[in-house]
């Protein structure tokens, strides 16, 4: 599974999803077999633990990066996250791709 530049091994992402890091949405696809053929997207429960690990320090550096859409696409995905497991939902969702300029994110509901 690959953020940004970088490679992490599936059994060390296990470790990063148990500590509660980071977590996958499978793609959502109505036929089912190309929702496991598809990669799951890996989303970070901490936006700013994000932003330390990248280096940024300030909200200036945020807007140059070239990763703050996902970093702000994680935060939201995230908060959508916590607010169905705080109502008592679960928080697995799907991700939804429309096209290639637009991808809807967020839990099933």
């Amino acid at each position: 599974m690959a953020i940004g530049q970088y490679f992490i091994p599936i059994d060390k992402l296990s470790i990063l999803e148990a500590s509660y890091l980071v977590f996958r949405l499978q793609p959502y696809h109505e036929n089912f077999n190309k929702r496991i053929v598809k990669q799951p997207k890996l989303f970070f429960f901490d936006s700013g633990l994000v932003c330390a690990l990248l280096g940024l320090q300030d909200s200036s550096q945020l807007a140059q990066h070239y990763l703050r859409g996902g970093i702000f696409e994680s935060f939201v995905v995230s908060e959508l996250v916590k607010a169905r497991w705080m109502g008592g939902l679960p928080g697995n969702g799907y991700i939804a791709g429309i096209s290639q300029e637009t991808l809807i994110s967020g839990p099933a509901l």
